[in-house]
């Protein structure tokens, strides 16, 4: 297997690069033993860090580089890069693609994206991290047992640092969890603040489903990670606790009794990535969420512009 990740940053190599935990590309990439993995970063002394840490192969420049000859290429570089990395492995049509999220923040790059993508045979994966994690299957098998006959009467979300870059991540798991696509027509817009991302504002609004009301809810100037969901169902409620980590089913009553916990969700959460990574490639029917993730990143980019 011959890899190519581009970008040494947080989520390419620095997230665990101090502790024992598998949150990175490079940690995960290196307990393949038997795959060839070349690594490009701008930052010259960044790169040399890495390759060193890992003994992967160096890449001073990509403007000789064929992204052909990869069987995979990883995009972990900043946004801003997406869409050249992108088009260049969707031409060279790369059998497996991840991408970081978001995609894009620029609509007329998503569209080109699109028309690329179709055009050619590349599986692309946006990295959505909590949707290709083993609980998280589990829980949508779960909620598969009963979702049908219970329904939502209302969501909340509390996130913070932009809704492109993080709300992005809770409205793709509670898609992949609930079976549907959410709409984005007639949300009110209740605040924005740009408290991390210049182009990317922590927007607090409510957004009207068929039945019920999607809430999100910004804390631009919290100084503690926020990330937790709160679906209520007609008996039951689903928690998604600890950025995810924590997942709990109870009941919707005053006794609020636990059925189901689970603990450790997204532990190691980059070793599942990069297996799901090579299934796409080893079968080759297996539907990628590339077009998913797009018109999610498209409609977020609608209500931004509200």
């Amino acid at each position: 297997m011959k890899v190519l990740l581009l970008g040494c940053g947080n989520m390419g190599a620095f997230y665990d690069f101090d502790n024992d935990q598998v949150l990175t590309y490079a940690k995960a990439f290196h307990l393949h033993t038997d795959w060839q993995i070349s690594l490009f970063d701008a930052d010259a002394q960044r790169l040399s860090l890495v390759s060193q840490r890992y003994g992967f192969e160096t890449v001073s420049s990509l403007e000789d580089v064929d992204f052909g000859r990869f069987d995979a290429v990883c995009i972990a570089t900043s946004t801003p890069t997406h869409f050249t990395f992108l088009s260049k492995a969707l031409k060279r049509q790369v059998p497996v693609i991840i991408c970081e999220k978001p995609i894009s923040t620029q609509a007329n790059e998503l569209k080109e994206l699109d028309v690329a993508y179709k055009k050619g045979s590349s599986k692309v994966m946006v990295n959505y991290i909590r949707r290709f994690q083993p609980a998280y299957s589990e829980l949508k098998a779960r909620l598969g047992e009963f979702i049908s006959e219970e329904p939502i009467q209302s969501i909340r979300f509390n996130y913070k640092k932009g809704l492109l870059n993080n709300a992005s991540h809770g409205l793709d798991i509670l898609q992949f969890l609930l079976g549907s696509h959410f709409q984005f027509s007639n949300a009110t817009i209740i605040e924005k603040t740009h408290d991390t991302f210049p182009d990317d504002p922590t927007v607090s609004c409510i957004i009207p489903q068929d039945g019920y009301s999607l809430e999100l809810i910004g804390h631009a100037h919290s100084t503690d990670p926020v990330f937790d969901l709160t679906v209520t169902f007609q008996t039951k409620r689903l928690l998604i606790l600890e950025s995810g980590n924590t997942i709990r089913i109870e009941e919707n009553n005053e006794t609020g009794a636990v059925v189901y916990l689970a603990d450790n969700a997204i532990q190691d959460y980059m070793i599942p990535v990069i297996d799901h990574m090579k299934q796409l490639i080893n079968e080759p029917g297996l539907p990628d969420n590339f077009q998913e993730s797009l018109e999610l990143n498209q409609q977020l980019l609608l209500l931004l512009n509200e």
